[in-house]
């Protein structure tokens, strides 16, 4: 059978030497889409707010021009230190602020060319004795006892500040957790080729005690995109799930979802409102459908703005982080309620993956849909977390919003199933 575009980045990812780092970051549109795979240099870490000029200057200065990075949602504590709690939740996997990850040389461009060393020409293959990763992997899922219990406890706990008058809106997590045996690289050629995420990545790197550290990110939503040829600023927040299979007229018509995706809409306006030109920022479109991975319809609005001269991508993530749709409204207010009720920290979920092109164009996503891979002390052994949630409004039902949880973890639940013989089945009673 003859290898396919879509296909041939998810095997040179799947088999890339294990010896040399590997990065992916995917940005599709409903006009176009682009596949990227990068070995980057040696990332370095950012701890906080004051150092977010560093991912311009690393974009900059890299050979090509261009880096990706994440940011942890823990960062938005720096940010917002009004949003502290006094114990706050605790911190078991030690994930890092943020990191970023300057080009060393651009392995794949799809579809528009292929490069190596940020020279036009063919994709380099890894060689026979190049010690290729293995392409297989298992997968388990472990039960979470009493975590159902705890997060319907935590949905009647916002339930009651929203009628007290405290906030509109809180988003809340839970997180699911398993292990991964074998290639963290084959899982995310597998997750990441089966749901097509319209904004994915693949970020991998080692931690100062030795242990290997990745993320999987199958996102579908934009956070924000700032062209700076034009100055423009682009974020569809996303809120409102079904099971794919759902009637489209329903959840335009949900007075709930509507509600919720307003809420969200009007916070970012407000976030971009903080850097962008007066008079600048519009709500493009208040509601669009989309399907996505086969497995979700989800709603989403689109706002524009037009950033004030003088200002660049440290202001900007310093106004809008972290994410309004991962927070609620008022945010501040939210990310309080967050530390108090959720009992772990967040790390990199519910923050930010974003890719600077060597033109400037800066493309980031929200963390969501996304494996968080700590290797153990067995060197093919990751523990693997998966968290979901969900925004909870004045007429959330606690039980229908657990549901809407484990529908946004279809896209791993899917890979289990499907990779019957190499997966392991998740243990009975885990949700």
């Amino acid at each position: 059978m003859r290898e396919t575009c879509t296909q041939r980045p998810w095997k040179l990812l799947s088999a890339w030497p294990r010896n040399r780092p590997v990065a992916a970051y995917i940005d599709r549109s409903d006009h176009d889409a682009r596949v990227l795979l990068v070995e980057p240099h040696s990332p370095f870490p950012i701890s906080g707010p004051d150092q977010l000029a560093l991912i311009e200057r690393a974009a900059a200065t890299a050979c090509p021009p261009g880096c990706l990075f994440f940011l942890g949602y823990e960062l938005g504590r720096h940010i917002e230190p009004a949003a502290r709690a006094a114990c706050p939740p605790l911190d078991d996997r030690d994930w890092p602020t943020g990191l970023v990850l300057p080009y060393g040389s651009v392995l794949h461009v799809e579809p528009a060319v292929e490069t190596v060393s940020g020279r036009a020409g063919r994709a380099e293959q890894p060689s026979a004795s190049s010690h290729a990763c293995s392409s297989r992997f298992e997968l388990c899922l472990s039960e979470n006892a009493g975590a159902r219990e705890q997060f319907i406890a935590a949905v009647e706990r916002i339930l009651e500040f929203i009628r007290a008058g405290d906030v509109y809106q809180v988003n809340l997590t839970h997180r699911l957790t398993g292990t991964l045996r074998g290639s963290p690289r084959a899982f995310a050629a597998a997750l990441l080729g089966t749901t097509a995420p319209r904004h994915g990545a693949y970020l991998e790197w080692t931690d100062p005690r030795g242990l290997g550290r990745a993320i999987v990110s199958a996102s579908p939503e934009l956070f924000l995109r700032f062209d700076p040829r034009d100055r423009s600023i682009l974020t569809r927040p996303m809120k409102g799930t079904r099971p794919i299979a759902a009637d489209e007229r329903e959840l335009a018509s949900s007075p709930k979802d509507q509600a919720e995706l307003n809420m969200i809409v009007d916070l970012m306006r407000n976030d971009l409102g903080r850097v962008c030109q007066p008079g600048s920022v519009e709500v493009v479109s208040a509601l669009n459908l989309e399907r996505h991975a086969e497995s979700v319809l989800q709603a989403t609005a689109s706002v524009r703005g037009k950033m004030r001269p003088g200002l660049g991508i440290e202001q900007l993530i310093y106004a809008t982080f972290p994410p309004g749709s991962v927070t609620g409204a008022p945010k501040i207010r939210a990310m309080q309620i967050i530390e108090e009720l959720e009992p772990l920290v967040r790390g990199p979920y519910c923050g930010t993956i974003g890719h600077i092109d060597p033109h400037g164009l800066v493309t980031m996503n929200v963390v969501i849909r996304t494996a968080l891979l700590t290797q153990t002390a067995q060197p093919d052994v990751w523990t693997l977390d998966f968290p979901v949630g969900a925004g909870i409004v004045a007429d959330s039902d606690p039980e229908m919003e657990w549901e809407e949880t484990l529908l946004k973890a279809e896209v791993l639940l899917r890979l289990l199933e499907q990779e019957t013989g190499t997966l392991a089945e998740p243990k009975a009673g885990l949700f």
